[in-house]
């Protein structure tokens, strides 16, 4: 939806600046550059997330899971390019992942 949005982003603006729908600026609720700036790169880090592997099926094995999650971990691991954001989400979402999805080790 965030994408959605940041691909219609202009047209929006557009569209609350418009005269004729606001008759005053005060009612004119705008999101700054840095906002959009924020959104594309929340954007960036669940790109990664969106996958259909899992959500295709009805019940998923852990044959198919851990596999997943240790590829999200390593996709998650940050970049020295990564804003201060992109290295908080990520941060986030891999503790969550991680305390979540935690496996149990099997003895042979």
């Amino acid at each position: 939806m965030l994408s959605r949005y940041l691909g219609q982003q202009p047209a929006i603006a557009a569209t609350f600046m418009d005269k004729a729908i606001h008759k005053s600026d005060k009612d004119i609720a705008t999101i700054s550059d840095q906002d959009v700036t924020n959104a594309e790169d929340v954007v960036k880090v669940m790109v990664p997330i969106k996958t259909r592997i899992l959500c295709d099926e009805k019940t998923s094995t852990v044959s198919m899971i851990h596999p997943m999650k240790e590829m999200l971990l390593t996709q998650l691991l940050p970049v020295e390019t990564d804003s201060m954001l992109i290295t908080a989400l990520k941060s986030a979402i891999k503790d969550n992942l991680s305390r979540n999805l935690e496996f149990p080790r099997v003895q042979s």
